[in-house]
């Protein structure tokens, strides 16, 4: 089979007439991740380099938090995704794990602009904020 062949309609194939031939399937797979690998990234980066910019004492705890989590997401989604399509149908499911991701990816900028609030609640910031004023003194 030729390669132009491959990209003919179902309707001109010979071999078993009537099965659909994939129709530029690489560019689609192509153009819907495109999206998602960038948006993963980014709201986790921006999260993760938040907590240990604000928290550089407890970094590696920050960090094993924040793994913790997304690996256990990802290990639960697929053995929920039968439920969620069953019960929701294929259209609502899509639907909710979009708004899902949606909702993820506000939490960069909510750390962007609300994050000195939260910094200031925080009685681990307040520690470390004491430490950083007790090595200016001493160096002084």
């Amino acid at each position: 089979m030729d390669q132009v062949e491959l990209l003919l309609p179902s309707s001109r194939n010979k071999e078993k007439p009537g099965s659909p031939i994939p129709e530029f399937c690489g560019l689609r797979l192509r153009s819907g991740w495109l999206w998602l690998g960038p948006g993963v990234l980014l709201s986790r980066n921006g999260i993760s380099d938040h907590a240990v910019d604000a928290y550089c004492k407890y970094a590696s705890s920050i960090i094993a938090i924040i793994e913790m989590g997304e690996n256990t997401s990802a290990g639960l989604l697929p053995l929920a995704t039968e439920d969620i399509y069953s019960n929701l149908g294929f259209q609502w499911a899509s639907t909710t794990l979009a708004f899902v991701a949606l909702a993820f990816s506000v939490v960069p900028f909510f750390y962007l602009f609300g994050g000195r609030e939260i910094r200031a609640k925080s009685p681990f910031m307040w520690e470390s904020m004491q430490v950083v004023r007790k090595k200016d003194v001493v160096g002084v």
